[in-house]
């Protein structure tokens, strides 16, 4: 469920709407996010030899979930940031007891750190939430070593979203991420982006992890289930009443425990080599 991810943007816009997001909240939805993507980012990690990595950089790394993920499959050192101080506030709490981490509040369009300093610089939905996305990816670049990787796990593309039946909860959705300035278009962008910024680059579509909803109905019925608060809060903020949100839920759940609902938006990586 596309909704809401670790921002880091060029201005301090919110993804959601001033104070309808706490900081728990914020926490509990990444920490669902990075669970449901475990499997598939730990592929991905495969790929571009993480474990022997001395020096990692996690461009918006919101609360920490996957930064703690990523100290905890290395011995190098994993710098966070975020543009989000109440992110990484809730992110210092959670790595505290990880001596390979720290966090650091910054802007991915000017980042604090020396040309080269880092041999792998990566990130989990980012760029989707960033305006000028090729200055983003050209400064993560720039911070990277020669031969290094830079690695975008996942990267959606709400535009190529499909959903049959028609899904009531979609268009909300869609329009959520349009009003708080999220580009639909950014997954089918990565290899060109990168590319362009000088990476040889290997790219792909998520077509396996449990994020994408893909493993079955029992699976998407749990996930549909953990995730319903966050459809909750959107449909609360366009006006729904209790009774319709009820009603939304209930046939949901019948369609798909009934195998008569399908739903995906494609998510991209990247994986590129710094020449």
């Amino acid at each position: 469920m596309y909704l809401e991810t670790n921002i880091c943007r060029d201005d301090k816009m919110s993804a959601i709407k001033k104070d309808d997001w706490t900081a728990e909240d914020w926490a509990k939805k990444l920490k669902q996010q990075a669970d449901e993507s475990k499997e598939y980012r730990h592929r991905l990690y495969k790929k571009v030899d993480l474990k022997n990595k001395r020096r990692i950089l996690d461009v918006g790394c919101g609360t920490g979930a996957v930064t703690m993920d990523i100290a905890l499959l290395t011995k190098g050192d994993v710098v966070g940031v975020d543009i989000d101080e109440r992110k990484l506030q809730r992110a210092e709490r959670l790595l505290s007891d990880i001596n390979n981490t720290k966090v650091i509040k910054a802007n991915v369009l000017d980042l604090p750190f020396e040309n080269e300093a880092f041999d792998l610089v990566m990130f989990n939905i980012v760029l989707v939430y960033i305006k000028d996305q090729q200055k983003a990816v050209n400064e993560m670049v720039r911070v990277t070593q020669k031969n290094g990787m830079v690695l975008a796990t996942l990267e959606p593309d709400y535009a190529g979203r499909i959903d049959y039946p028609e899904n009531k909860a979609s268009p909300l959705i869609l329009k959520n991420m349009e009003e708080i300035g999220a580009d639909l278009y950014t997954g089918r962008k990565l290899k060109y982006l990168f590319s362009k910024a000088g990476l040889k680059t290997e790219f792909g579509i998520d077509t396996e992890s449990d994020y994408i909803l893909l493993k079955g109905d029992k699976k998407r019925l749990d996930m549909f289930l953990n995730q319903f608060w966050v459809l909750e809060k959107l449909f609360q903020r366009n006006g729904w009443t209790k009774e319709q949100i009820k009603k939304y839920k209930t046939e949901e759940i019948k369609r798909i425990e009934n195998g008569l609902s399908f739903s995906f938006t494609p998510c991209f990586y990247a994986i590129g080599r710094k020449r």
